[in-house]
């Protein structure tokens, strides 16, 4: 996947967070883990050399926070490939016509296993500070702001990434939106593009690493891989579901990643699995 993603050129590659099994740091005294140097074997010496100096972005995690991010901050952050984040777990990318937010929703997760995204005072701030609702807002984050059908909205002990999220557009000065034009997040192991939510388009890319079978709860009652368009539930338009090879379709299915173009004010979107085979757009309709 890493050499098809390569192929195309990309201008950034970024990375949603989730380091398997968890993100744990080079054997520093006094720190223990079970299995140290995860983060670095498994994220920074897999990351492509080819990608140009400051192009190459990574975001925090409920698998970075398990090991309290000490591989995230001291090994990946301080590695060549992200020195220019300066150990920061956020960031801002923007032109004149569109910002691309990546925010940390793992640090203050209100759950014990930070399985659920929340945005702290300064991830809050720094929305607030730097939002331009004149321009497409691109939101990046780990965390999901829904359940896996895109209805149900994640929330914990009363704390909601969505809320939050919310809450900060509308806080921030002269804002015209309440969320973002289009929403970026992984955490759950699947590739899917859901319908438009209040305006929001919300796509999950968190299908890049662990075997996964055919995608559940995505698919109409009674429907059986391999699913059509007809198949789908009213609330998603596209999920990653090709066979990896050799394997029933109702097994293991392909990983895969996404892509986004943009031109001027236009957003060309994609999601593709590990061999570079474009999946969706759909060349052709499978209703």
């Amino acid at each position: 996947m890493r050499n098809a993603a390569m192929a195309a050129k990309p201008d950034y590659l970024i990375h949603l967070g989730d380091v398997y099994y968890t993100g744990t740091p080079k054997f520093r005294e006094g720190l223990l883990f079970w299995g140290h140097g995860t983060e670095e074997k498994h994220l920074v010496d897999f990351w492509p050399d080819a990608m140009p100096k400051g192009r190459s972005f990574t975001m925090n995690s409920n698998h970075e926070m398990y090991p309290g991010a000490w591989g995230l901050y001291d090994d990946t952050l301080t590695a060549p490939a992200f020195l220019h984040q300066n150990r920061r777990t956020y960031f801002l990318l923007q032109n004149e016509h569109w910002q691309i937010f990546g925010l940390d929703t793992a640090y203050d997760s209100p759950d014990f296993m930070y399985m659920y995204g929340a945005l702290n005072d300064e991830q809050t701030k720094f929305l607030h500070d730097n939002l331009d609702t004149r321009k497409k807002i691109i939101l990046l984050t780990h965390h999901t702001p829904y359940d896996v059908t895109g209805t149900q909205e994640e929330v914990e002990d009363g704390v909601s990434l969505l809320k939050d999220v919310t809450t900060a557009f509308k806080a921030a000065p002269n804002s015209t939106k309440a969320l973002p034009d289009y929403w970026y997040f992984g955490h759950i192991h699947d590739g899917i593009v859901y319908t438009d939510t209040n305006g929001c388009k919300m796509r999950c890319t968190g299908h890049a690493s662990m075997p996964y079978g055919a995608p559940w709860g995505l698919a109409k009652p009674g429907a059986t891989p391999p699913f059509k368009t007809c198949d789908f539930i009213p609330s998603v338009e596209f999920f990653a579901q090709t066979p990896y090879p050799g394997k029933d379709p109702g097994q293991q299915v392909m990983n895969g990643y996404m892509s986004f173009t943009l031109n001027g004010d236009q957003i060309a979107e994609a999601c593709y699995d590990s061999d570079g085979q474009c999946r969706w757009p759909c060349p052709a309709d499978n209703t």
